[in-house]
């Protein structure tokens, strides 16, 4: 994979401020020992000096490197997390409009669709749950409350099979359960419109 280098000024100006130390420092310390009349030789004085140096401005350039790494290293981790939460979106979209269909349909309340389509989610949610820990935190948090939410509707129509369609509307907690649902299913939708 070709990684494409994005300077920006502070790292220009670390560089830059390294490398303009770095030379006054070098004849400095050349000019020492020539005014010292030292017994190093100048020769291997500059062999010195340009061997720390020189250290010193490609450990500079080697942290700025790695700075560059780790921070395109993020944004491939970020984009692998996105196209996580797409594959789990493109799973479950089909089973969550279906569902939201049914809720909302106003002339007939189908419980054993209902249960139906309910369970697939929740199975599809549940084998794909190792998956969905790797995504971005908001859209974890929105499809573990919306399996929460499914997981009482299954549990709500389970245990009221001999209702008819017209008690079922008119349940207070039924009404809380769809409203939430739906919801939870605008926000994933929402979500997934921004990735």
């Amino acid at each position: 994979m070709k990684m494409k280098m994005n300077w920006n000024w502070k790292d220009f100006f670390i560089v830059i401020t390294l490398g303009a130390i770095s030379i006054l420092a070098f004849f400095t310390i050349i000019d020492w020992t020539i005014e010292k009349d030292s017994i190093i030789g100048v020769d291997i004085a500059v062999a010195f000096v340009g061997t720390i140096f020189g250290g010193i401005i490609s450990g500079g350039l080697t942290l700025i490197g790695v700075k560059l790494t780790i921070k395109d290293q993020r944004r491939v981790m970020s984009q692998e997390k996105v196209d996580k939460a797409k594959y789990i979106y493109k799973k479950i979209l089909p089973t969550m409009v279906t569902l939201d269909f049914r809720i909302n349909d106003e002339t007939y309340l189908d419980s054993s669709l209902i249960t139906r389509d309910a369970k697939t989610f929740n199975e599809i949610i549940n084998e794909h749950s190792a998956m969905l820990k790797e995504t971005e935190f908001d859209f974890i948090n929105n499809i573990e409350s919306i399996h929460y939410w499914v997981g009482d509707i299954e549990n709500y129509f389970e245990r009221n099979v001999g209702k008819v369609d017209s008690e079922m509307r008119t349940d207070l907690k039924l009404i809380i359960i769809f409203k939430r649902y739906s919801k939870l299913s605008m926000s994933i939708l929402r979500s997934m419109i921004r990735l």
